[in-house]
């Protein structure tokens, strides 16, 4: 559904790639979850499957993005709108109506869908996310959560194969992001979905895939068990941060996780998604690399 043969992307001025020699597929009908550190190209990588990369962020990309079958370097965003649908980490920037129903309906009506068609499509996905009683809101009236879903649902109508979700849950409270994720186990049904977050345990149930990009390159593709696989036996428990751990944490219990090589002795945990990224860093913090 979509391949990445060896792509990289330069932005105009910038001294090397932002992405380099990305060899990736994504078949369809997964969800694929894509970490990473702020600034390692998770965007780029991103708004290459759209076009967005480089028909209107500008630069060069080399090598090739397919999706469906349609070569981005050679589709517009336009042309593959039928095809992806994207939301970005704001969803304000995103809308272009002042309305929950005329936003759902504004991508059928640039495809030039029949009216019929449009009206069912717009009533099944209000029902489909929770906005019937929305329907008639102003959009800027609603919630961020409620935001995120009007986002959603006005690129899933027109019947998009493929969903492009870049950082979603941005400034989305704890009991949002739990709506999302059962948003994201229903409109991801029967579709290929790209998503990029730093919040790794939102989707880390729902996704077939996790890849983590450091400094412009796929460091790890594999799966969730795979990555959390990366962390058995350094992972333990302490009443204090362990000086001596690559990353460690308080939980809510008052006791701090640590995620390292652990002292003889320690009481170990059993990893998780998020303690197999972090080592996948190779001990460097996520600002360390954001940073270099």
């Amino acid at each position: 559904m979509i391949r990445f043969e060896d792509v990289s992307v330069t932005y105009d001025g910038a001294a090397e790639p932002t992405v380099h020699g990305i060899e990736l597929t994504v078949p369809e009908g997964e969800l694929v979850l894509l970490v990473g550190p702020s600034g390692v190209g998770k965007s780029t990588l991103l708004g290459a499957v759209n076009g967005l990369v480089p028909h209107f962020t500008g630069g060069t990309l080399r090598g090739r993005v397919t999706v469906a079958g349609r070569d981005t370097r050679t589709h517009k965003p336009r042309e593959l709108a039928d095809v992806v649908g994207t939301v970005g980490q704001d969803p304000l920037s995103h809308f272009v109506t002042d309305t929950v129903e005329d936003e759902l309906a504004y991508g059928m009506e640039s495809l030039g869908l029949a009216p019929d068609v449009m009206r069912r499509r717009v009533e099944e996905t209000l029902d489909l996310l929770g906005l019937v009683e929305l329907r008639d809101r102003p959009i800027s009236t609603l919630s961020g959560g409620q935001q995120q879903r009007v986002a959603i649902g006005s690129v899933l109508t027109p019947h998009p194969e493929v969903l492009v979700l870049d950082e979603p849950t941005v400034g989305l409270d704890p009991e949002q992001r739990m709506r999302f994720r059962e948003l994201i186990a229903r409109a991801g049904e029967g579709r290929t979905v790209l998503l990029s977050t730093h919040q790794t345990e939102d989707v880390a149930m729902l996704c077939h895939r996790v890849i983590v990009m450091v400094r412009g390159r796929v460091r790890f593709e594999g799966t969730p068990a795979e990555l959390a696989a990366r962390a058995d036996g350094r992972v333990w428990s302490s009443t204090e941060r362990d000086p001596g751990a690559w990353a460690g944490w308080r939980t809510g219990t008052g006791s701090f996780r640590n995620v390292g090589e652990p002292p003889e002795g320690a009481d170990l945990l059993e990893p998780t998604l998020e303690d197999g990224y972090l080592l996948t860093l190779d001990g460097e913090s996520p600002e360390e690399v954001a940073a270099a």
